[in-house]
């Protein structure tokens, strides 16, 4: 009766264990949100890093209906690519987040994820 009260109790003490670690890794990913950058802000410390840009579509260009080539437009433009099938459109408001690199000289956001604001 003994070995069953304490199994009884290391579940109890496994389950809250398990809840608080959940709990806490959902805040963390509440509290890694990458902020909103300017593309004119970019610059050499910031190749390779993941960033999130906002703005308006200027120029989309589709290629097989996987590799979509956008111009991100605020102030100044930049170039992105994404490679999932997205339905925007010319003057769209969107948020981009993705890796910032360079290629040929050029220097460009390869999304993760674009969505419409």
């Amino acid at each position: 009766m003994n070995d069953m009260l304490m199994d009884h109790t290391l579940l109890k003490i496994a389950l809250i264990s398990s809840l608080i670690g959940l709990f806490c890794l959902f805040l963390f990913m509440l509290m890694t949100d990458l902020p909103t950058r300017n593309i004119i802000d970019l610059n050499d410390s910031d190749l390779g890093k993941k960033v999130k840009l906002e703005g308006t579509i200027e120029k989309i260009s589709s290629y097989d209906n996987k590799t979509t080539f956008i111009k991100l437009s605020q102030k100044c433009s930049i170039d992105i690519t994404s490679f999932d099938n997205i339905k925007i459109s010319n003057n769209s408001m969107i948020v981009v987040e993705g890796k910032y690199q360079e290629y040929n000289g050029q220097r460009s956001v390869i999304a993760d994820k674009i969505e419409k604001k």
